[in-house]
């Protein structure tokens, strides 16, 4: 018996408030996992084919569940797939249609006028006032 399963042994008697004797071996071959197995008898050639038998049945219970849980998944992302597909040529039918239209659609003036040609007059009228002009020729 290696040394520290001797110790974890010892320790975790210790834990239990005993201390390891030698006339209990059967708790100290459960606690080091060292129990003496009896040799197992050989199976008869019925019971091992009857145990291959319900193996080989369970396999094909597993297979073929996994074989739906793929068939699962991939119509899973089929479908979410398409849909993506499908939204994305919404968009882009969308964005090509408003795009025709703007293209199509008249040059809008735009909502500032252009500035008018302003006589001499004008312009001082607006910046000085008629006031400070007659005030200036007189």
């Amino acid at each position: 018996m290696p040394i520290c399963e001797k110790r974890n042994v010892t320790y975790f008697l210790r834990l239990r408030d005993e201390k390891p004797r030698r006339d209990n071996k059967p708790l100290l071959n459960l606690l080091l996992g060292t129990v003496d197995e009896k040799p197992a008898e050989p199976l008869s050639t019925q019971e091992l084919n009857e145990k291959l038998n319900e193996i080989s049945l369970q396999s094909k219970a597993a297979i073929e569940d996994l074989r739906n849980q793929s068939i699962k998944i991939v119509d899973n992302a089929r479908a979410e797939t398409d849909m993506v597909i499908e939204n994305a040529r919404y968009s882009f039918n969308m964005f090509s249609h408003s795009l025709e239209e703007m293209e199509n659609r008249p040059p809008e003036l735009s909502k500032e006028e252009p500035p008018t040609e302003e006589t001499f007059e004008e312009v001082v009228e607006k910046y000085f006032g008629s006031r400070n002009v007659i005030d200036f020729l007189s």
